[in-house]
């Protein structure tokens, strides 16, 4: 993960690694998510995953993290063999993405 040392270190004291499901407390305010790696942002923010999908992030000395129990579900599908069927005619499908893709 790339953050800073006191990110580091807050996240060693709630016992917390990527992949953990977690709470961040900051102020009055209170999110549960999933532990990201910080890719983009300052080394000094902690990064969650949130159910909906999009991730927030927390700068570290304004907030608590806690650890809570087991690990985040992994949302990718398995992937199954399709079946090709001649009575139907080939399509081309472009994906661009998204927000939530």
């Amino acid at each position: 993960m790339n953050y800073s040392k006191t990110v580091c270190t807050a996240l060693k004291r709630a016992g917390a690694s990527e992949g953990d499901l977690v709470r961040i407390k900051a102020g009055a305010l209170e999110y549960c998510g999933t532990l990201v790696p910080n890719t983009a942002g300052s080394p000094d923010c902690i990064v969650i995953k949130l159910p909906s999908g999009y991730h927030m992030s927390f700068r570290c000395k304004n907030c608590t993290v806690e650890k809570l129990q087991g690990k985040a579900a992994s949302a990718a599908p398995s992937a199954k063999p399709l079946k090709k069927r001649p009575d139907l005619p080939e399509i081309s499908m472009i994906a661009t993405g998204g927000t939530i893709s």
